[in-house]
């Protein structure tokens, strides 16, 4: 039976798990009213919010004028409780995710009333919903700046938003319901998905999946201290997640998966294998392959998936190249890939350094 705690000095979400030291969840205690919700939203603290969690600029000013309609109007605000609520309700390792399609088409026919776009019911749920996450996240002892640094994917998730479709919203929820979720931590300049990664059921074992913010350029430099920080912060806080492993795996927390467009050995062939992106290629042993055509669009592009690649811009090589390749019936090729780093000092090494295929 699991141990249930609820955190000392104040009625916050119960911490589930057999090991009361690493608690696998935290679930919440209470339902948020919409009066609750009302008030957090008009909260003096609310620009301290918007900032914590990544969100400036135009989708901050749109965010701080639309609220007091939003909470004015009794559907959205009912929307946006029951998915705060949701989004709130659990967090951890097997957090389900508060997320499906009829939710969010349910929440758009919602907003329509307020504001045309889609995603802003979620968004105004995500300021009010942090305390879940957090608190699973803080009895882990991930330190509150990762904790609010891994939350601020949102605003990057909303600034993504608007430079594909030109207005404030959130197309990819169900990402950032997985945020929420606790399972995705900012640790540097890459972003580390605690997963399943080999097996199922009871003979599942834990690795870490590889995301890419799209914050700016990919140093070589940055992405190294980045997997080491993953390693060295992950193998202590979730030390646990390495029980019960067969000694032919790698050591949780030095084994990473990556699934990208940017896995692509056609990066060196463009811009030279010692730019930043060929680099990054170069540092996975690619597994398989897949059609990462619709991606580029949106991530080199800024541009809806499907748009045609007569209505892609070539302002950069990188741009030219691939609408090049895209006229011509040739798609992009992403991949998924794999390394290894070396173990945690002071551990017997099981890892071997993994080395990039001849064709990057």
């Amino acid at each position: 039976m699991d141990d249930r705690r609820r955190p000392e000095g104040h009625d916050g979400p119960e911490l589930l798990g057999a090991d009361p030291d690493r608690p696998a969840r935290a679930r919440a205690t209470f339902a948020l009213s919409p009066d609750a919700v009302r008030a957090m939203l008009t909260a003096p603290s609310l620009p301290a919010t918007l900032d914590a969690l990544g969100i400036a600029g135009a989708d901050a000013d749109e965010l701080r004028a639309l609220i007091p309609v939003a909470v004015d109007d009794s559907q959205v605000l009912t929307a946006v409780t029951a998915r705060a609520n949701a989004l709130r309700a659990e967090a951890g390792l097997d957090a389900p995710l508060a997320h499906s399609p009829e939710a969010d088409a349910a929440d758009d026919a919602a907003q329509r009333a307020i504001a045309p776009g889609e995603g802003l019911v979620t968004i105004l749920a995500h300021l009010v919903s942090t305390d879940t996450v957090r608190a699973w996240h803080a009895a882990r002892g991930i330190p509150a700046g990762i904790s609010w640094a891994s939350l601020a994917d949102l605003g990057q998730q909303i600034a993504v938003h608007r430079a594909v479709h030109g207005r404030l919203g959130l197309g990819t929820r169900q990402w950032t319901s997985l945020v929420w979720t606790g399972q995705v931590l900012r640790l540097g300049r890459l972003q580390h998905q605690l997963r399943i990664a080999h097996g199922d059921g009871a003979d599942a074992h834990w690795g870490l999946s590889v995301h890419i913010p799209a914050t700016g350029p990919l140093a070589p430099e940055d992405v190294d201290a980045s997997l080491t920080m993953a390693r060295d912060v992950l193998c202590e806080r979730f030390a646990d997640l390495g029980a019960g492993r067969p000694a032919e795996l790698p050591a949780f927390g030095t084994e990473f998966h990556c699934r990208s467009w940017l896995l692509s050995p056609a990066l060196a062939e463009i811009l030279g294998p010692e730019a930043n992106l060929a680099r990054f290629a170069a540092h996975w042993r690619l597994e398989e392959t897949y059609d990462a055509s619709d991606d580029v669009v949106f991530f080199v592009f800024a541009r809806p998936r499907g748009t045609a690649p007569t209505d892609l811009d070539t302002d950069t090589r990188l741009r030219r190249a691939i609408r090049e390749r895209l006229l011509a019936g040739g798609g992009w090729t992403g991949g998924s890939g794999h390394l290894v780093l070396g173990a945690v000092p002071g551990e017997a090494s099981r890892a071997q350094t993994a080395t990039a295929p001849e064709s990057m």
